[in-house]
Formats: C-alpha cells, structure tokens, sequence
C-alpha cells in the first residue's frame, strides 16, 4: 500500500502520534518525547504554528518532518522561512523511500508559497538532502571570540523576563538593510519565546550597555566545560565595537568557514583547530540574486532546538 503523504499544521491532536513515532528513534529522556516541549515549539511559535510532513498509512505514522517558522529580513523585506527538524522514519518502514517522498511533497508547497527551507542536517541525513538538490551555503566552523577588555567601559546586564526585553530601545531590534545579508527577524516576543520560555535548554540573555544606554545584547548557552556557545546577537549603529568584544566567558561563535564575520558580530575570531562542520542549507527556490545573498547573518536562533 502506498503511504499517503500529506503536510499541515501542527495541532495539540498530532503530538501523540508525533511522540509515538519519536519513540522509535530517540532516547527516552529526549526532549522530542515531551508533550510540554512539542507544544511549546510546534504550538506557541510567534511566527506561527509548526508544518508537520507525514506519511501515513491509515492511522499509524510511518515518517514525519517538522518544519519551524521563522521571518527573515532579506534587505529591506520581510521573508518567511522555515527549519527543517525531526526528520523521523520508523524503522519498519526504512527502504521505502519515505523522506525524499515527503521532501518532494514539501518542497512542492513551500516553492508555491515561496518560503524559503533552512536546515542543519546531520551527517547520515547530509546525502539525502543534497539529493534533493537543496542550496547548500559554506558550512558552519567553529571560532573563539575573544574575551572582554574589562576597561572596555561597558556594563553588562542579565535579560530574564519579559519587562526586561520590553525597556529595551527600539533601535536594539532594528536590523540594518540593504547590506546583501540574511537575518533572523526578532522581536521581544520572538527572544522571549525562542530563549526564555524554552523548556529543553537553559539560555542566557546579556544586555550590553554604554554610558549612553543599551546598545547590544546576545544569547549565549553552556556548550562544553567552561565554553559557552553563542546563538543570537543584536547591536545598534552606535555599538563602535562588534557584539562578542564584550564577552566575559570563552564564547564559540558558529560561523561559515573562510569567511570573516561581516554583520559585527565579531572581530578576530580564532578559528578552532577542530574537524568539525555543520552543514548548512537554505533553498530559495529560485535562482540567486546577483550579488549571491549572504547567508552569514542567519544564526543558530531558530534551529537550536
């Protein structure tokens, strides 16, 4: 029997049959196996409810994948977007040419709508998804920010709760444009969900600050040891020093390998002597504007679930 393949929003109803189907495949204390983690990033998304890939074969799920919303500012416009995660198939059903059915299906209604697909595959899922001809950008590398002068002259605060994000000035969410680089779009709404409501991983939100007020913040997370690992950042034009000048811990800044940050980020990263890459693609669908886009902006917010 062919599995029906099919694709839809994510509701409280499908997360049983999401939970079941994860139980082929992850650990038992895997956050993909809570109802409250689900709900939290396929439910509460600012952007939108999660789309859920499926084949089905009557009521029993063979595969799914989870596509995550996300808006991006593509120079002076708005793009939607979406991660791919949770690419699951049972394995009673493997040989069956289940994902790239499912990817077909998907990219077919992505491309009508014109949203974009972004994702971090693994290494086995790697070959599947170059196969499915997604673009792939240069691949992530690990580099060390260099620490803080502590005679910088900035404070540094904790961002933890919503008042806190909302006191922020307007120009710390603003992003530049026309500059030919790809942004995650926030908002307090979106960091508050996106880092202080997650129920998997603890985050930390710092707030960086001049004499003249507010200026930047970023999001860090415990990655190994004492190395912290940094996921989104923010700064205003009036920032003179880039974001991770002012960081106090040894900080891993995820960035695509030989090429030097170019969204004030950073400065001087030493790029570690690791083997390490983390592939990365986001298919537009389209052919590439002339100058290529500059993916170098889209940071792990959205897909370090």
């Amino acid at each position: 029997m062919e599995p029906a393949i099919g694709i839809g929003p994510a509701t409280r109803d499908l997360l049983p049959n999401i939970i079941q189907l994860g139980a082929s495949h992850y650990a038992k204390d895997h956050p993909a196996l809570r109802t409250d983690y689900l709900a939290w990033l396929y439910l509460k998304n600012p952007a939108g409810p999660a789309k859920v890939v499926s084949a089905t074969e009557g009521a029993s799920w063979m595969g799914m994948i989870a596509l995550i919303p996300v808006r991006l500012a593509v120079n002076d416009r708005v793009q939607d977007a979406c991660y791919a995660i949770h690419v699951l198939s049972h394995p009673a059903h493997r040989g069956k040419s289940l994902f790239a059915k499912m990817i077909s299906h998907a990219k077919q209604v992505l491309a009508d709508s014109n949203v974009w697909l972004i994702g971090h595959p693994n290494t086995p899922s790697t070959p599947g998804w170059t196969r499915q001809h997604m673009h792939f950008r240069p691949p992530l590398a690990p580099y060390l920010a260099p620490l803080r002068n502590p005679l910088g002259g900035y404070a540094l605060a904790p961002l933890a709760d919503k008042p806190s994000l909302l006191s922020l000035p307007p120009s710390i969410w603003k992003l530049p444009t026309n500059d030919g680089i790809v942004r995650v779009r926030h908002d307090p709404d979106f960091i508050y969900w996106r880092y202080l409501q997650a129920p998997a991983r603890k985050y930390s939100l710092t707030c960086v600050s001049s004499k003249q007020g507010p200026i930047a913040i970023y999001v860090t997370r415990p990655f190994k040891g004492p190395l912290r690992l940094a996921v989104h950042w923010s700064a205003t034009p009036s920032l003179p020093k880039p974001v991770f000048s002012t960081v106090t811990k040894p900080t891993l800044i995820m960035y695509p390998e030989a090429a030097q940050p170019a969204d004030g980020s950073t400065h001087s990263p030493w790029r570690l002597p690791l083997r390490r890459r983390l592939p990365f693609f986001a298919t537009t669908w389209t052919a590439e504007a002339e100058p290529p886009l500059d993916f170098s902006g889209v940071t792990l917010a959205a897909s370090d679930f």
